[in-house]
């Protein structure tokens, strides 16, 4: 079965790093910039327990912003990563790093699942323990660096305490 049809038939889908059609140096790149960025990011403790980086909301870039979403933007919207894999229909609205050290966690939750259309979890760091990403009744995964999670909505979804190590991974929506 094709990554598309297990996305339509089943709301997710996980392309380990072999499959990714980002280059090794798009994903130190990208590395970088989530290290850059980490200093202007804010914490999230009301259900979720992390730090994030918001680039891109609801279509428009934060301040100071738009060379770093058109340079992600350029990497993540390749022609082969969309035309390989997602087969989107809908427009990028959402993008930032996510950053998760020992004990930060996500909160089970839906992706304001009557606007996403699919939501994408690139990871970027390898170096961590825990944090694995949890499918309510479904399968736990442990993404790391250049792994590529695909979720279309509605699908509750978790990311367990992070132990040791911090993970990073880039989050996009597209609505």
């Amino acid at each position: 079965m094709s990554l598309k049809k297990a996305i339509q038939t089943s709301k997710y889908g996980f392309l380990p790093r072999r499959y990714v059609p980002i280059t090794d140096d798009e994903l130190d790149f990208l590395s970088e910039l989530a290290v850059e960025h980490k200093q202007r990011s804010i914490p999230i403790r009301f259900n979720h327990h992390l730090h994030v980086r918001r680039l891109l909301d609801d279509g428009k870039a934060s301040w100071g912003c738009r060379p770093v979403v058109d340079d992600v933007s350029s990497i993540i919207m390749a022609d082969d990563l969309r035309d390989r894999y997602l087969e989107l229909t809908g427009q990028l609205k959402e993008i930032q790093f996510n950053y998760m050290g020992p004990n930060d966690s996500i909160s089970p939750h839906i992706d304001l699942s009557g606007e996403v259309s699919l939501g994408c979890v690139l990871g970027l760091t390898n170096d961590y323990r825990g944090g694995h990403f949890h499918f309510t009744y479904g399968p736990m995964i442990r993404i790391g660096r250049g792994d590529l999670l695909l979720i279309k909505p509605p699908r509750e979804h978790r990311v367990y305490p992070v132990t040791s190590g911090e993970r990073i991974t880039l989050a996009y929506w597209f609505y």
